[in-house]
């Protein structure tokens, strides 16, 4: 394609620091797993942002949403460990917040300019039929603090706090619909399994059954026109790709 010709995408495998940026406590386990491990396990320095604090996410009213909180820290935390993550920091943003995008995206903007990472790697904010607004202004939000990190007079919303301006290489999006980048996970796809069972207060046993049944069929799906039995798929992008080009969604 014409935008892919000229502006090359980066590799998530030669890239020596990854962020990857998640709405809430267990997105990064279920969307990237598998290529969390393998990236971490071949030497890439690997560091989670949270959003927010997932305290919406219980069907029980009793359940105290800041105690919710503090547990699915904890849990990802536990999840992290067992993927290899060097550095999990979180925002500790109320689930459903009303923060706009901008200011969401100088406060994700900090920690790219700090933590430095060469690839920003989070949801897909345009993938059809999602509902979620906190993954779509968390998408959109990481988007615009990729794009304006490098920029010194973008803010970055913290007072008394001045960060270097960044340019960052690549923007990449896991549950995506059309992927450019796919993952072997052959060997890691069981250690993705066990991060996402530590979110013990998002899924029963029946509920992790289900889930991963459906992530090793789709795994299956992503790898088998690729020649591998399993794989993940992200859409890859340079910063350049994510204003005013026409033919994003082909690359």
């Amino acid at each position: 394609m014409v935008a892919s010709t000229i502006f090359k995408i980066p590799s998530i495998e030669d890239a020596g620091r990854i962020l990857f940026v998640q709405p809430h406590p267990d997105d990064n386990d279920i969307g990237a797993g598998g290529t969390i491990a393998k990236l971490s396990n071949n030497g890439c320095e690997i560091y989670y942002l949270t959003v927010t604090n997932g305290s919406m996410g219980t069907v029980d009213p009793l359940r105290k949403r800041d105690k919710l909180a503090y547990i699915r820290k904890e849990e990802q935390e536990k999840a992290a460990d067992i993927l290899g993550v060097k550095q999990v920091i979180s925002l500790g943003i109320d689930e459903l917040t009303n923060i706009p995008v901008t200011d969401m995206a100088g406060k994700i903007v900090n920690v790219i300019r700090e933590i430095k990472p060469e690839i920003v790697i989070t949801v897909d904010p345009w993938l059809m039929y999602e509902g979620h607004p906190d993954h779509i202004k968390v998408g959109k939000a990481t988007v615009e603090a990729c794009l304006f990190a490098l920029f010194p007079h973008y803010p970055s919303n913290e007072e008394g706090i001045t960060y270097e301006s960044y340019s960052v290489q690549g923007i990449g999006f896991y549950h995506t619909t059309y992927p450019n980048t796919i993952i072997d996970i052959g060997g890691y796809f069981e250690k993705k399994i066990k991060s996402i069972a530590t979110h013990i207060s998002q899924f029963n046993k029946d509920d992790l059954q289900m889930m991963k049944d459906y992530l090793k069929l789709k795994s299956k799906q992503i790898g088998e026109s690729n020649g591998y039995k399993l794989a993940e798929g992200f859409k890859i992008f340079t910063p350049k790709h994510m204003h005013c080009f026409v033919d994003a969604v082909k690359i």
